[in-house]
Formats: C-alpha cells, sequence, structure tokens
C-alpha cells in the first residue's frame, strides 16, 4: 500500500505535499501494514521531516478529525514536547489566563505519551471534566471563553498508527501535527518547541496551510515556551510574512524556575497550580513563566501591542484573582 511512498523515502528524497497527503489517507484508510508504518514513519525521521511533509500530512489528519464549529475565533496554546526537562504545564494554566482576560481559547492536547504530565493529564488531576459532547463544548466555550479539546476524541483516525508510534519508541512526524490540527481550525496561536530548525518548518507549514497569525517559540532554556531568564527565539507569522525576532525577558527581571523541585507529574503541577493562583502569587517564578507565555498570546491576539505589556496584563488578572 506504502511502497511508491516508502521508494522516494528510501532515496534519501522528500515526499511533495500531494504525496504526504495521500499517503496518509491510505495509513487512515486501515490498509497499510503495521511494518509499513514504522518503515515511514522511521525513513522520514532519518531523512528529516520537510515543509511539504509536514503541510501534507496535516492537511490529511485535518480532513479526517472531527471538526468543532465555535461562535467566535479562537486561539490555541500547544507546543511539540521534546526537551526532556521536567516542565510545568505552562500553556494549559496560561489558558486559564487568556479566558479570564477575555480572550477565546481553545486548547487543544493530549495525555503524556512517557509520562502523565500532558494537558489532560493536569486537567484530570484538576478535576475539570472534558469529555463532553461537541454541544456541551460550545456551550461551555461561550459561558467561559475556554474550551479543551482531546485529542484522542477528534482524531479517531489516529488509531490506525498509534501502535506503530508506542513499537517505534521515538517522536515521529505526528508529534510536530498535533499543533497544527485543532479540531476547531483556530486562526490563532502560539506553538512552542525547542528545536529552532523544528521552528522554522512549523512557521512555514502554519503560514501554507493558513492562519491569522501565529508565535512559534523556540525557548532559549531548552523547553518549548519562552524562557524567564534568557533570551528566546520567535517567528511571527501571518498569512502574507514570516518574521523571525528575539525576545529578551530581561527588562522584566524574572526568575528562572528550572530545575524547580516543586515541579512534577501533572499531580504535583495541578496542586501547585491550586496553591500559587489562589494565593494570587505574581511573583513566583512559576507564575512569572505562565504569565509571560500568556502575555505572548494576548500580543498574538492583538490585546496588547507588545509582549510585556501582555505580562503585565496577565500578571493583573492572577492579582485581581480573576483566573
Amino acid at each position: 500500500m506504502l511502497s511508491p511512498y516508502l521508494s522516494v523515502l528510501i532515496e534519501k528524497l522528500s515526499l511533495s505535499k500531494e504525496q504526504s497527503q495521500n499517503c496518509l489517507s491510505s495509513i487512515f484508510s486501515g490498509k497499510a501494514s503495521l511494518e509499513e508504518i514504522k518503515a515511514l514513519l522511521t525513513l522520514l525521521k532519518e531523512k528529516g521531516e520537510s515543509v511539504e511533509e509536514i503541510v501534507g500530512f496535516a492537511t490529511a489528519m485535518r480532513e479526517a478529525m472531527v471538526r468543532v464549529r465555535l461562535s467566535t475565533p479562537a486561539m490555541d496554546l500547544c507546543g511539540t514536547g521534546g526537551s526532556s526537562i521536567e516542565r510545568f504545564n505552562v500553556s494549559t494554566s496560561a489558558a486559564f489566563i487568556l479566558a479570564a482576560g477575555g480572550v477565546p481559547v481553545a486548547k487543544h492536547g493530549n495525555v503524556g505519551s512517557r509520562k502523565e504530565n500532558g494537558s489532560f493529564n493536569f486537567l484530570e488531576a484538576l478535576n475539570i471534566p472534558f469529555h463532553h459532547s461537541v454541544e456541551t463544548l460550545q456551550h461551555l466555550f461561550e459561558k467561559t471563553s475556554l474550551c479543551f479539546l482531546f485529542a484522542r476524541r477528534y482524531h479517531i483516525a489516529m488509531r490506525h498508527v498509534s501502535q506503530a508510534r508506542q513499537e517505534l519508541g521515538f517522536r515521529t512526524i505526528f508529534n510536530l501535527l498535533g499543533p497544527l490540527c485543532n479540531p476547531a481550525l483556530v486562526p490563532y496561536q502560539i506553538i512552542g518547541t525547542p528545536s529552532q530548525d523544528i521552528g522554522k518548518k512549523l512557521a512555514k507549514a502554519i503560514q501554507l496551510l493558513g492562519t491569522h497569525r501565529a508565535l512559534i517559540i523556540v525557548g532559549g532554556n531548552g523547553l518549548d515556551e519562552l524562557a524567564n531568564e534568557v533570551p528566546s527565539l520567535i517567528f511571527e507569522v501571518t498569512r502574507g510574512s514570516i518574521e523571525e525576532k528575539r525576545f529578551d525577558p530581561s527588562p522584566l527581571h524574572l526568575r528562572s524556575y528550572i530545575e524547580d523541585s516543586r515541579i512534577g507529574n501533572a499531580s504535583r503541577n495541578a496542586a501547585l497550580f491550586v496553591s500559587l493562583f489562589t494565593e494570587k502569587n505574581s511573583t513566583d517564578p512559576i507564575v512569572q513563566n505562565v504569565c509571560l507565555n500568556a502575555g505572548a498570546a494576548f500580543y498574538c491576539f492583538g490585546t496588547t501591542p507588545s509582549i510585556e505589556e501582555g505580562y503585565h496584563l496577565a500578571r493583573d488578572f492572577v492579582r485581581n484573582g480573576s483566573v
């Protein structure tokens, strides 16, 4: 079933967008064998996934997913992961700040593949239900400006690649596709990645797929989000341009939270989140980092003219208890 595509990749050549789209559509039809899928993912990984391959696979995923139609254009904050550093659930925490500030958020994510530290492990630990019907999600979104889209519920066709991914045990092209395939097709996005090379590819890919405005963030501290203590790289993407920027947080005088002993799995992070935000503790380095990344989202959405002003706005929402 996949032999035409495998023969291209064996020669260390890249598939075209159309070939990539047709390839994944064939896999989603259920006719490709497990060994073929594993060979395909391995060859893509060894060669390095091209922009055209990412766009073609993402297009096929979007065609196969269950769509969620919301009443107003929304934002998503999602990272590719892959830093291997113990981390806090920054983007999910930032979603609450954005919703408190009136920015509509449709947070797409999953449970952790290796550890129980994914965004939806975090929600489970917070006792926030997310297995809702589309109608209930739409109602919650209109009421709170926030809803959570559990990837496994909307990307049902991914069952055809789950065994191959599990048996391979390494990150594949699908780790790059999640942030590009929000079921609500949000026009505003923050996408984090620890790799500059992947950041460039994602910037071009999301532009080709269609976006109003997106920030692709390469964390300066090895994480897939803006860092408190060192400059980070940002690719600012619109329909007509990709602008590479360097963001320096030093004027904000933030403290690092890397290697913070309080951080752990989703249960520990959830308890810490509740404690910090209930206490309205805007000076804690973890809260500072959440506010910084929420600030980038406020800027991306057009609420503030800069990330710095977005940070101060986010901190205000923490302090006044609205989060």
